[in-house]
Order: C-alpha cells, then structure tokens, then sequence
C-alpha cells in the first residue's frame, strides 16, 4: 500500500482532513487507538494495523522500510 490509498481512505471517513480541524481529529484518533473502544474514531480506517502503519511510514511494520 502507498500512502496515496491510505489518504483516499482517510477522506472517505472525513472529508475535512486537511483542514485544522481534521488533521487534529486525526492526531487525537492515533492517541486514542491504544483504546478503541473508549473513543469513537472520526478516522475509523486507522484501526486497521496496515492503515496506521503506511500513515506512519512504517509500511509492513518493518522498521527498516525506506
């Protein structure tokens, strides 16, 4: 997965993603996923593993990925 895919799933859950208000609601979403089911997710695409990791720039979890 490339990141452009990964952002194209983010605007499907908020359309206002890079605006202040979605790219805050994005940072509290990845704060909060250590607790999924105490927060409702505006970016519900992150709790998929695959998803957060690409958004991190991780890729496949690999920490070596360029």
């Amino acid at each position: 997965m490339s990141n452009l895919p990964v952002f194209q799933l983010l605007l499907q859950d908020n359309p206002n993603l890079f605006s202040t208000e979605g790219l805050s609601s994005l940072l509290q979403d990845c704060l909060r996923l250590k607790y999924p089911k105490r927060h409702k997710f505006i970016y519900p695409s992150l709790l998929d593993r695959q998803v957060y990791l690409e958004l991190a720039g991780l890729g496949n979890g690999d920490a070596k990925h360029d």
